[in-house]
């Protein structure tokens, strides 16, 4: 198992694809309807956990391609300047640049994160019995142990869930009857039980990391929609359509009401009950009510073909990859060594040889390997790092 600039590419370029087809479905409530808001949530979390592993493995197969990517990739490792006896190119420009800014767009949501936890906690308690015994309610319904900090808020007009271990349930200071306060606190204790503030925190990370891939940000917003939409459909779920209809209702009134001078971070970084962004509310209460009748017969045709589609675009860089193929320059601009560890050569099955130096590929040569003096040969990259010292 290998990480290499090329394997990168290929998990970028397929992961990007991954994500332009999801922002498609995501945004038709046709086909949302079809396949489900939960099966399609599910594609998109998959393909965020997928980003974060970009590996070539040994039974990886080879696509070598001799034309335009060959040339774009011996630019990349050119070197541009020498800091000392050390070659710098532009692809090392990118990894120092892309691990910096990655690092203190970490540290810096690590701070978020912190001082909103902060302002949490300096919000007062909630001592409503009626509330805190609903809150007990809904909890004993689920296996897994739940433990709320439930606090109250002048800066917010709608309520939300916010934090990781010790969630805090942050209610405004509203008068609502308990048939509503039972919607609220259902829900939100919903987004706990299924995972959800998990999901938001490995899709920040993911911006965080991948700051330099426009196509990551797209699909921020309209997942975190299909989250609301999985919860509204969990909560309704068990029941009666006038029950639903109230529900309903709720959402709708809430979102009349508006937020007021709320922190934007905060906001940002809770899972709300409803919202002020009215079209959202409508686009909610469409999937809800149309799911009130919902087709029995599962159109299967759909269903198998986005996981067709999906695992093939999204798994294809676990089996095959795609690297430029060029034969080793007689007089190269950069001279190689291969004596030292780190530098070998792969034998492919068509005979031809793969060549990395420091455990970057290099080229593919079909000339013969004994041209090259004391390099060493493996049937593959597992062998490889068995052997190397890497």
């Amino acid at each position: 198992m290998l990480i290499t600039f090329l394997s990168l590419v290929n998990m970028t370029v397929s992961g990007s694809l991954m994500i332009l087809f999801l922002y498609l479905l995501a945004r038709n409530n046709h086909t949302l309807l079809k396949l489900g808001t939960r099966l399609v949530s599910a594609g998109i979390l998959l393909t965020i956990l997928r980003l974060f592993f970009p590996f070539e493995f040994s039974f990886t197969r080879i696509i070598n391609v001799t034309k335009v990517l060959p040339d774009i990739y011996s630019f990349l490792i050119r070197d541009l300047f020498y800091l000392g006896e050390t070659g710098i190119s532009l692809l090392t420009v990118f990894y120092v640049l892309w691990g910096s800014v990655s690092f203190l767009l970490l540290i810096r949501s690590l701070v978020t994160y912190i001082r909103l936890k902060k302002l949490a906690a300096s919000y007062p308690p909630v001592e409503d019995p009626v509330i805190l015994g609903l809150v007990k309610e809904i909890c004993g319904r689920y296996r897994r142990p739940c433990r709320f900090l439930i606090v109250k808020s002048e800066k917010i007009l709608t309520p939300m869930i916010f934090g990781l271990f010790k969630p805090y349930i942050i209610l405004p200071d509203l008068k609502l009857d308990q048939k509503d306060w039972h919607f609220i606190l259902t829900h939100e204790i919903s987004h706990y039980v299924q995972g959800h503030l998990y999901f938001k925190l490995f899709y920040e990370l993911l911006c965080d990391l991948y700051w330099w891939n426009p196509v990551i940000y797209i699909l921020k917003r309209p997942f975190q929609n299909l989250l609301e939409m999985s919860v509204d459909r969990k909560v309704t779920e068990p029941l009666e359509d006038l029950e639903k209809l109230d529900y309903l209702q709720c959402l709708t009134k809430l979102s009349k009401l508006g937020i007021r001078k709320a922190p934007a971070r905060e906001i940002k970084s809770a899972f709300t009950f409803s919202s002020h962004n009215t079209a959202l509310i409508a686009r909610r209460s469409h999937i809800l009510l149309e799911n009130m009748e919902p087709d029995k017969k599962k159109n299967l045709i759909a269903v198998i073909s986005f996981l067709i589609l999906y695992f093939v675009i999204l798994l294809g860089p676990f089996f095959y990859i795609v690297q430029p193929r060029t034969d080793f320059p007689a007089t190269p601009e950069k001279i190689y060594t291969f004596n030292e560890p780190g530098s070998f050569a792969i034998q492919n099955k068509d005979g031809t040889y793969d060549l990395y130096a420091d455990f970057q590929y290099i080229s593919t040569i079909s000339s013969s390997i004994s041209d090259i003096s004391n390099i060493r040969v493996y049937t593959s990259l597992e062998e490889a790092l068995k052997y190397e010292d890497y």
